[in-house]
């Protein structure tokens, strides 16, 4: 597993997890974990490509 796919993979499960209380609160628990998943994601995703651009360039 490269580290980018544990950066979004990390990303997910705690978008997921954070994703699925909020969304508990809201009545649709599933619902808000499959969006904080998403977003969690994605940030795992930036957060890689931003790191990696740091690395670049030192």
């Amino acid at each position: 597993m490269t580290a980018t796919q544990q950066n979004v993979g990390i990303g997910a499960l705690g978008g997921a997890a954070v994703g699925g209380v909020a969304g508990s609160f809201g009545g649709n628990a599933r619902m808000g974990a499959l969006l904080g998943a998403g977003v969690g994601g994605l940030g795992g995703y930036l957060h890689d490509q931003l790191q990696r651009s740091r690395r670049t360039y030192r």
